[in-house]
């Protein structure tokens, strides 16, 4: 859904119109916010590079918008704290998400440990190969 919501808003973005600018810079965001949680995801399944680009997808993308909205739509003072408070708001969910990712994965370290263990074997061992009828660690 987040993915979603965010290509709706990269498709708005090539239009003039100043309700798909506007829908854009409010779906965009959401789309970020994929990347940004995955800053707590990728480390705790064995993927710590990862992390870095997710920074740098979401980051450009809230940056832009943001951007975007300061520069070319030039709104009121209050429909831009209005902004403010929507861009807050998702970073609450982000750092929520990411928390709790986090803290329940302690939980679930088994099925992290087999999702990583069938990982390596796709990636690593067999060559990225389907391997019917073969049995995953």
């Amino acid at each position: 859904l987040l993915l979603g919501a965010g290509t709706v808003g990269v498709l708005l973005s090539a239009s003039k119109a100043p309700l798909a600018q506007l829908l854009s810079s409010l779906l965009v965001p959401i789309q970020a916010c994929y990347y940004l949680v995955n800053v707590a995801y990728f480390p705790l399944t064995g993927a710590p590079e990862l992390a870095l680009p997710m920074v740098i997808l979401g980051g450009s993308q809230m940056a832009v918008c943001y951007w975007r909205v300061k520069s070319f739509q030039q709104p009121e003072k209050d429909d831009l704290q209005a902004y403010h408070m929507f861009l807050g708001l998702l970073f609450a969910m982000v750092l929520g998400t990411g928390g709790t990712i986090w803290a329940r994965s302690m939980t679930y370290q088994g099925e992290v440990r087999t999702f990583m263990r069938v990982r390596h074997h796709f990636t690593k061992v067999n060559g990225m190969t389907w391997t019917r009828g073969n049995k995953y660690p």
